[in-house]
């Protein structure tokens, strides 16, 4: 079993890391550090360079007051009482519809007035009974993103959701502004995607097989934007997106796409239901089972899973053939982050509460309908990592990392695995650990190093580009908005690429 006492020593502070060659991390004075003397061309592409300070155009607004703005925008146009709780009941549902009616003893009938009256009492009775179950539900919206979104904190950082896309070498920014920006690596066009509605971005997703269908989830449901890629428009609004919700699926901190781009998923820790969309025709089907909401989703490569983590200790791997699940429970905390290997048939996770790594075989077993088989996973997961904190010694005194794991990422290759820390406080810790996998001919864990960043930064977002076939390109959002694109070069072990969970050959 791996573990962090193995590890190289970290680099000292001061000193940036700039790659990875012959096995090795290399780092150097951030000063005068130069990827170049070391990967002369990182397969013929320039990143480009991402400041917070100079992307943002403005410091992002509260919430509740943002939201409360734009809601009050939204209805005060109605002119009559039943499309205004005809609206409420449809974008905040019907406790706050009860809520409005309430409000409105002079524009509605007595008998409505008395049975709305009675109704959010018994509710309000459930929740406060729901929420003592679930704690996390007495959070605020602004809160309950910070918690459960995959940035270390959300709230302050500059950067609050990053994606590159599958196919092409592009990736998309949300901003603490909650303005989205594209950047195309053979483009110097940046479009920017704002909508009034689009408060409080959590997660981005590109389409698979698209090269311009984008969904951002947020406080107020999905947006998903078509982003074309030889418009010269700069600004996109309305026109090119489309707004999908679902009652009482907010905020929606979680989202993913089937590898085929046929299907979506979308998780609210504030709504107990599974939703798969079909975006083309605007319909969602809710998949309910109990947990208090859902706080992590994931598409199996192979598209025959998909896994869902809740706020308490259990969670679920759907089958998407039937659309059962098996379930995980008595686990030491909730999940705090997954990963799919590249083949869909591993799954590594960490829990909130422990500093260790698990991960669960899945295999292909014959269901004995029409030939069909369908994947199923060990009962038992295994220990296969323990980040246990360790101490290394240097010339400023000491450094400590490991612990629980806050987020984590791995390549498309299955040969490196990311991981952020967080400490006592629950703040990201300053470095990233990079971990050595391999799939075959049994799972395996081992040591690289660690990743520091620029001066005074701790890392938000860590996240791979998707389709870099040299090794792996890490790619690590820090606190102080600036992005760091990480090449770390190696020969794959297999001779080829993973595409629906297959090996295809090069």
């Amino acid at each position: 079993m791996s573990s962090l006492s193995v590890f190289p020593a970290p680099a000292p502070i001061g000193e940036v890391t700039l790659c990875e060659m012959n096995a090795r991390l290399i780092a150097e004075d951030y000063s005068s550090a130069e990827l170049s003397k070391y990967v002369p061309a990182t397969q013929g592409i320039k990143y480009p360079s991402i400041n917070g300070n100079k992307e943002r155009s403005k410091t992002g607004n509260n919430l509740s007051s943002s939201m409360d703005q734009d809601w009050g925008s939204l209805v005060k146009r109605e002119e009559s009482i039943s499309k205004k709780l005809l609206k409420v009941w449809h974008y905040k549902g019907i406790s706050e519809m009860l809520h409005e009616v309430k409000k409105s003893k002079d524009e509605v009938p007595s008998w409505l007035w008395h049975v709305s009256n009675g109704t959010d009492a018994v509710i309000r009775w459930f929740l406060s009974l729901y929420g003592y179950i679930f704690p996390h539900l007495n959070l605020s919206r602004e809160e309950m993103i910070n918690v459960f979104s995959c940035v270390s904190s959300w709230k302050n950082s500059s950067i609050r959701a990053f994606a590159w896309h599958p196919h092409v070498a592009k990736f998309v920014v949300a901003w603490q502004d909650d303005s989205v920006r594209v950047y195309t690596l053979s483009s110097d066009l940046v479009p920017i995607l704002e909508h009034k509605q689009q408060k409080a971005v959590s997660c981005l997703a590109w389409r698979p097989l698209s090269g311009s269908g984008l969904v951002v989830g947020c406080d107020s449901g999905l947006f998903v934007w078509t982003v074309d890629p030889l418009s010269p428009i700069l600004r996109l609004g309305g026109s090119s997106v489309r707004h999908l919700s679902y009652p009482g699926h907010s905020p929606v901190t979680t989202v993913s796409w089937s590898p085929s781009g046929q299907l979506l998923v979308s998780g609210s820790p504030a709504d107990s239901n599974l939703m798969v969309w079909d975006v083309a025709l605007e319909t969602a089907t809710p998949l309910y089972r109990a947990g208090g909401g859902v706080s992590l989703t994931s598409w199996s490569p192979d598209e025959r899973n998909v896994f869902t983590a809740t706020p308490s200790s259990l969670f679920r791997v759907w089958e998407t053939q039937t659309w059962t699940c098996e379930k995980w429970s008595n686990l030491a905390g909730a999940c705090q982050a997954a990963c799919w290997s590249p083949d869909g048939k591993i799954l590594v996770f960490a829990v909130a509460d422990e500093p260790a790594l698990y991960s669960l075989q899945f295999q292909n077993i014959d269901d004995g309908r029409h030939n069909a088989t369908v994947a199923k996973g060990a009962r038992l997961a295994v220990r296969c990592a323990d980040l246990t904190p360790h101490t290394w010694e240097d010339a400023d005194g000491s450094v400590t990392l490991g612990g629980c794991v806050r987020s984590m990422a791995w390549d498309p290759f299955g040969e490196r695995l990311a991981i952020i820390f967080k400490d006592d406080r629950k703040h990201a810790q300053e470095l990233v650990a990079v971990f050595k996998t391999r799939l075959k001919p049994s799972f395996e864990i081992m040591p690289c190093g660690f990743v520091r960043g620029p001066p005074e930064t701790v890392p938000q977002i860590i996240t791979f580009q998707q389709d870099f076939k040299k090794g792996a390109l890490l790619t690590v959002c820090w606190s102080d908005g600036s992005v760091s694109f990480i090449p770390l070069m190696f020969s794959p072990s297999s001779i080829g690429f993973f595409q629906n969970g297959v090996l295809k050959s090069q």
